[in-house]
């Protein structure tokens, strides 16, 4: 009879450990949401869709009395696992007790989001805009005659 209560206490333990482990994974942000994400949408509307932002990476106020502030989201990519690696690392993850779990993150960006006066102006992966920077030529027209 103990050999049995052994087993259900064994069998519970793994079945709390997997819903522990399945929520922790759902608790990162996922990319995907941020096709919910639109130029114009104040902070609060931005929170509804993706959630609370990881980080607040800087605020200002400009020459104009703009309010600048730039948010750091840190969202999980999309898996490219098949369904059998997802179920070898969710069975490892189980049978290590949580610790092969580390092992198998899912891969995450960081996303910036700049915001002028509590209204999204600009969003994309961080760091985007330095390698656009250096694409951009200035052209400027001569309007003075040429002698």
């Amino acid at each position: 009879m103990k050999t049995r209560e052994f087993l259900i206490m064994v069998a519970l333990a793994f079945f709390l450990i997997s819903i522990v482990l399945i929520g922790g994974c759902a608790a990162l942000p996922k990319a995907k949401n941020l096709k919910y994400v639109s130029i114009g949408m104040g902070k609060n509307e931005v929170v509804q869709k993706i959630g609370e932002p990881r980080v607040c990476r800087g605020s200002m106020v400009n020459k104009s009395g703009q309010i600048i502030e730039v948010w750091e989201y840190s969202l999980e990519l999309a898996s490219q696992d098949s369904a059998g690696e997802t179920i070898g690392k969710f069975c490892a993850t189980v049978c290590t007790f949580g610790i092969a779990a580390m092992d198998f993150a899912a891969p995450q960006k960081n996303y910036w989001l700049y915001f002028i006066d509590d209204k999204l102006v600009q969003w994309g992966e961080a760091g985007d805009w330095n390698v656009e920077r250096d694409r951009i030529y200035r052209i400027e027209f001569n309007t003075s005659p040429q002698l």
